[in-house]
């Protein structure tokens, strides 16, 4: 007769419990994560009343912040937060500040928003002046460049606003 030997493992209590717990689906993993990334993310904004982007997290918005995408006046907003902040006003997303961002483009290029609504651009300061003077854009025309969080109304950028006073003056100067 063959013998046969059977070995025993005491089994402690609380390991008993831990062998009949099952291990998380990788379903389960995948949708904890994401619950997870969900409430570590951020929206952000480019330009007031344009369209949320996002859900990013704090390094890919260091990503979006280093290529200039992003400034510290671009808004951000994540669960939780009761409206949309710039990011020099969010402590979790402070450490964006101490990035390096591109250079600023010399003579600042502009973008507007046309009559029907349509961006058009690529203009210099002082081409921006020569349509005032032909009165394809005014005071309320929209404007943007790099750097701005928002599409400003021409008059409230100070940088045009003094294309404003030219075209004014030239007025006046008219008018005598």
């Amino acid at each position: 007769i063959l013998a046969m030997s059977v070995t025993h493992h005491a089994v402690r209590p609380d390991m008993a419990e831990e062998e009949e717990e099952e291990a998380p689906s990788m379903a389960e993993k995948e949708e904890s994560r994401q619950e997870q990334h969900t409430t570590d993310a951020f929206y952000y904004m480019t330009a007031v009343g344009g369209a949320p982007l996002g859900p990013c997290t704090i390094p890919q918005l260091g990503v979006l912040w280093q290529s200039g995408q992003i400034s510290a006046a671009s808004l951000l907003w994540r669960e939780g937060m009761g409206e949309w902040k710039p990011v020099g006003q969010i402590e979790e997303a402070s450490s964006l500040l101490s990035l390096k961002q591109p250079p600023a483009v010399p003579g600042s290029v502009w973008y507007y928003l046309d009559s029907s609504g349509r961006q058009r651009g690529s203009l210099t300061s002082e081409q921006m002046g020569a349509l005032l003077r032909r009165g394809e854009v005014d005071g309320l025309t929209h404007v943007w460049r790099s750097g701005m969080a928002a599409w400003t109304e021409l008059g409230q950028v100070s940088e045009l606003r003094e294309e404003l006073l030219v075209d004014a003056g030239a007025d006046d100067d008219a008018d005598d």
